[in-house]
C-alpha cells in the first residue's frame, strides 16, 4: 500500500511503513518545539451555509482516497528513535464546529 509513497521502506506489514531518516529527523524536531509541525487546521468558511454533516461527508472521501489522511504516527518498537506510519481504515479525522460571534470571524 505504502510502496507508492516512500520506496525502499522495509515494511512491518502492508498496512505499515517505517519512516525514512529525514521524516524521522522532522519528527524529532517537532518534539524538541514543542509540536512545530502538529497537523491540526482551524477552517473559516465563507459563503453558502455548510452543515458540519456536509463536511463530514467530504472530509470521509478525502480520507478514502488519501492513505495517510487514516494513518497513525507510533513509535517503532524494533528500531529505537524511529517512527511508524499505521494505516487505519476505520480512522476517521474529527471535525469540531466552534461557534463564534459574527464579529469573532477574524480570531481563532
Amino acid at each position: 500500500m505504502w510502496s507508492w509513497f516512500y520506496r525502499g521502506s522495509h515494511d512491518v506489514n502492508p498496512n505499515q511503513r517505517i519512516l525514512g531518516s529525514v521524516e524521522n529527523a522532522i519528527m524529532k524536531l517537532s518534539q524538541q518545539h514543542q509540536g512545530y509541525m502538529k497537523v491540526v487546521e482551524v477552517l473559516h468558511l465563507q459563503g453558502p451555509y455548510i452543515s458540519v454533516e456536509t463536511l463530514t461527508a467530504a472530509v470521509e472521501r478525502l480520507q478514502r482516497r488519501h492513505p495517510i489522511l487514516r494513518s497513525r504516527l507510533r513509535m517503532h518498537i524494533v528500531t529505537p528513535d524511529s517512527y511508524l506510519l499505521d494505516e487505519d481504515d476505520i480512522l476517521r479525522l474529527k471535525i469540531r464546529e466552534i461557534p463564534r460571534n459574527c464579529e469573532e470571524y477574524l480570531n481563532f
